[in-house]
């Protein structure tokens, strides 16, 4: 596989409840696409790549201690001591080996085919997880335990912990000295360092600044997620580090990707907020407005306003929120300067143009992903299984006459889905307002077709399915975490990762992401969209990107 960039679009929400893929809450919705590029080196990471059925065992057996302590009710002060003490589970325990291992492997038969049936897994996945856990029961019963949690082991959590420290800088430096992060910015601007402007001696800023991180280090080597001789190296590496950057003058926020997509984010919200905030500050009539617009007026024509001091009242509340976002360390002081500029030109550009905001185009990739979950819809709503309802599709009968109903009744009762899902397209940014209507009208127009199409397959182009998967992996994380994306964003223009901006650790993150998109990659292939050996790939190369973008490189 060949070197290539995978462009992650980070919106504020994912996909609504009925709609394909991801489910997520509308509570986080907000209208805003976030774009950044990340390199994907595909050869190489496919070699690290974990499947969900490694994170199914991983997980199942890293509660092996409390799974047996529940089986047999060992008196727990003795059991919890013993363990502590180096003694084998079965010993801790004082059943045998032999019956731990068949009862374990009981109950885990029932959980993994309880995943098979939520589509999380398919049956030659728990299957393959079934032998897996018949190679490691054995070990992990009769030896020492000290945790097991082998999907966590290809993440560098030692690696995150450096990097997020040395992100908070001047808010951790506000902490222990007391001065404003407004004071201390501003004094870092002037050309002073951190720690002149904390008031604080060296030895007290940077043993405070190490003292967090050393901290973490060592609950990692307790937790046998870092080696001792790792943590020791990152924190020789911090302690260089820290005395240098407390030392530059003019220190500022490392720039990265995403501070770009942060403030692009601001100014585009603003946008979406523009004719109704020219109504405001014109005191004019919305609907004289709209109208006007509609007719072919620009904004500036239709409220009667100067261009020139419309966009200074706009201006003036997207500068306010990027200078929130400078204070905060998700821009650096060049970034915000930029940036206030590029809002000036935006600002400008949508009060003179010709009927800004009103009717476009379809958008036919939102169109197609709108349609993509009508098979399975359809077999939820026939209550039958996905994989039943495409046999009979591939036996050459249309959707419509499998459901036993006409063309149009069909259409109608999916249409809900298919427009629930362009609604959220509109409040992820993936769509905008003015051309939600129209991409609903093509999309219904498709699905007229669809659902009267015999074997109707609708076949999803792999590589155009992992972009899109890439593409929205800030949007998973906040489904998994209940995190809103937006708040993810400026934790990850502020330099934390993906993890620590979504509020919990790689592997949670890791895990969660893998089950939700192994259950939605299943389903596609249930459906006929994927083949089976194209979902593998997908699957395969979903964990490589993934593992990619939660492994942080050491900064710069």
């Amino acid at each position: 596989m060949m070197k290539k960039q995978l462009a992650v679009v980070m919106s504020a929400a994912v996909l609504a409840a009925g709609g394909w893929g991801w489910a997520g809450s509308s509570a986080h919705a907000a209208a805003n696409t976030y774009a950044v590029t990340v390199p994907v080196h595909g050869e190489e990471a496919s070699q690290q790549s974990v499947t969900y059925a490694d994170v199914f065992v991983s997980n199942w057996l890293a509660s092996l201690p409390d799974r047996v302590s529940g089986l047999y009710s060992p008196e727990q002060d003795v059991y919890e001591g013993l363990l502590a003490g180096g003694a084998s589970i079965a010993a801790a325990a004082g059943v045998a080996s032999s019956t731990i291992i068949s009862d374990l492997t009981a109950i885990f038969t029932k959980d993994a085919q309880n995943e098979v049936a939520y589509g999380y897994l398919t049956e030659q996945e728990a299957a393959d997880a079934a032998k897996q856990l018949d190679s490691l029961l054995p070990k992990l019963i009769d030896q020492a335990w000290t945790g097991y949690d082998a999907a966590a082991a290809a993440l560098n959590p030692g690696r995150e912990a450096l990097n997020n420290r040395l992100s908070q800088l001047v808010q951790l430096t506000s902490g222990i000295s007391g001065v404003s992060t407004a004071d201390l910015r501003a004094a870092l601007q002037s050309g002073q360092s951190l720690l002149d402007a904390s008031g604080l001696e060296e030895a007290d800023l940077t043993a405070y600044l190490l003292s967090g991180l050393n901290q973490e280090l060592d609950r990692l080597v307790n937790a046998n997620r870092l080696t001792q001789a790792e943590a020791s190296g990152l924190a020789s590496e911090a302690a260089l580090d820290v005395a240098k950057l407390v030392n530059t003058k003019g220190y500022d926020a490392a720039e990265n990707k995403w501070m770009d997509t942060y403030a692009q984010s601001i100014i585009q919200t603003r946008l979406n907020s523009i004719v109704r905030l020219a109504v405001i500050y014109a005191d004019a009539d919305y609907a004289d407005v709209t109208g006007a617009l509609a007719a072919g007026q620009s904004l500036q024509a239709a409220t009667g306003m100067d261009a020139g001091v419309l966009v200074g009242y706009l201006q003036a509340d997207v500068d306010k929120a990027l200078d929130a976002a400078w204070m905060s360390g998700a821009l650096s002081s060049p970034k915000l300067q930029e940036w206030k500029a590029e809002a000036q030109k935006q600002l400008l550009a949508a009060v003179t143009a010709n009927s800004y905001a009103t009717a476009a185009e379809a958008a036919p990739d939102i169109v197609k992903e709108s349609l993509r979950s009508v098979v399975g819809q359809a077999a939820s709503n026939m209550g039958v299984e996905a994989a039943a309802l495409r046999s009979q599709l591939d036996g050459g009968t249309t959707l419509a006459a499998a459901a036993d109903v006409s063309v149009d009744e069909l259409a109608s009762t999916l249409y809900s889905s298919v427009a629930a899902y362009i609604d959220q397209a509109v409040n992820n940014g993936w769509l905008k307002q003015e051309a939600a209507a129209s991409t609903k009208e093509a999309a219904y127009a498709e699905l007229l077709a669809v659902v009267d199409q015999a074997g109707y397959a609708g076949e999803v182009d792999t590589d155009a399915y992992l972009q899109e998967r890439t593409d929205r992996i800030v949007n998973d994380a906040a489904v998994v975490t209940g995190v809103p994306a937006a708040q993810i964003l400026e934790g990850l223009a502020q330099g934390r990762s993906l993890a620590a901006a979504a509020q919990t650790d790689a592997a949670t993150l890791f895990k969660g992401l893998m089950k939700q998109t192994n259950k939605e990659v299943n389903l596609l292939a249930a459906t006929g969209s994927l083949s089976s050996q194209d979902a593998d790939s997908v699957k395969a190369d979903y964990s490589a990107m993934l593992l990619e973008a939660l492994n942080p490189a050491a900064q710069k």
